[in-house]
């Protein structure tokens, strides 16, 4: 079992702000930034006769909330008889609901952004991507036509991606790295919102709706890849239909410039650094994700600059005013808290 130590004026109050801090995991504000714009949706939604919310609306999606902050509660409860698995176990929950409560306000977030029609910006970021000197059609032909590149870029693209973004804080939180946790939830919760916000202020399509040849397009029908269609279809309903019913069960994010994938994939290469073999794995699928993105994600090259930019901004605004301002542990407990026990200790990854 672990042991929690407060100052004696904690401990004769009411309410135990340090654990207050404690059990706010990862951190209030991560709890506030999704539910502010989730409001924005609402207000989107009440001034719009063209938008509606189906199937139960806003409370699909902020189911997710009130269940961590009973979560939450018990753990203000129970504090001091938590030990290392409680610990994880009730931190890998926590985790599971911040990312659906947030992923699924950024997708209704986006949709409603998309659905008010801002002029497209296709065009420029087409003659972006030829005075840099990038010719989509001769990269995917690269990609489609051999064998090899076809099948790793593909699978990474659509299996390792959201996978290995999962697995990353899973990681720091078996290694009780808090500020590991809280840093790749900001960069995640910083950069969707900035890529959500500019792509849909600045709207485009995927790269497919215009620039693929004939030979692009039969080889993304032969391999199966329809995942482009249907977004070109959900931003034609966006911003063409009469009227439009958003439905939150089934919104997915529809992000296009910047590219949220190239974000991803420089989180995962940032925030799995120090952990020996497994850095050099994440950085190898964090490269192998940004080559796959402009074909398998459709996007334009001036995409992945987009993204790179907003990561970077994120990465230094984390550095130079959020880390050293972030306790390494729960606050009230010691270094050696939760830590794993011994027989777990050959399996433990190096740390910093």
């Amino acid at each position: 079992m672990s042991s929690a130590t407060f100052s004696e004026s904690s401990a004769g109050s009411i309410v135990n702000w340090s654990r207050v801090r404690a059990v706010m995991f990862p951190h209030w504000a991560m709890w506030v930034a999704p539910s502010v714009m989730l409001a924005a949706c609402a207000l989107i939604d009440l001034f719009s006769a063209r938008i509606s919310v189906s199937h139960l609306g806003y409370l699909v999606i902020f189911f997710w909330c009130p269940t961590a902050m009973v979560l939450m509660l018990w753990r203000y409860l129970r504090f001091e008889t938590f030990d290392w698995f409680l610990h994880r176990l009730w931190g890998a929950m926590i985790l599971f609901l911040w990312i659906n409560y947030t992923t699924n306000t950024v997708a209704l977030f986006c949709h409603m952004l998309f659905a008010q029609g801002y002029p497209l910006i296709d065009s420029q970021l087409l003659a972006a991507d030829l005075t840099l000197g990038f010719h989509w059609n001769a990269y995917a032909h690269f990609m489609f036509d051999n064998y090899w590149p076809n099948l790793i870029f593909s699978n990474v693209y659509a299996d390792l991606t959201m996978s290995v973004m999962m697995l990353t804080p899973i990681i720091a939180l078996i290694r009780n790295d808090r500020i590991r946790v809280m840093e790749i939830c900001f960069l995640m919760l910083g950069t969707a919102i900035v890529c959500v916000t500019i792509s849909g202020i600045f709207p485009s399509f995927p790269t497919t709706a215009t620039i693929p040849d004939g030979g692009i397009l039969n080889a993304m029908e032969t391999n199966g890849h329809h995942y482009l269609g249907r977004v070109i279809a959900t931003i034609n309903s966006l911003r063409d239909a009469p009227f439009v019913e958003i439905d939150p069960r089934t919104t997915e994010g529809i992000v296009t410039f910047p590219s949220f994938h190239c974000c991803m994939a420089l989180i995962i290469m940032r925030c799995n650094r120090g952990l020996g073999l497994f850095s050099a794995v994440a950085s190898a699928i964090g490269i192998a994700i940004i080559l796959a993105t402009p074909v398998y994600g459709g996007h334009y090259l001036s995409d992945l600059l987009g993204g790179s930019v907003a990561t970077l901004f994120f990465i230094w605004v984390w550095d130079t005013y959020f880390a050293k301002r972030v306790s390494p542990v729960l606050p009230g407990t010691s270094l050696n808290a939760y830590d794993l026990p011994a027989f777990f200790k050959r399996f433990a990854f190096t740390t910093n």
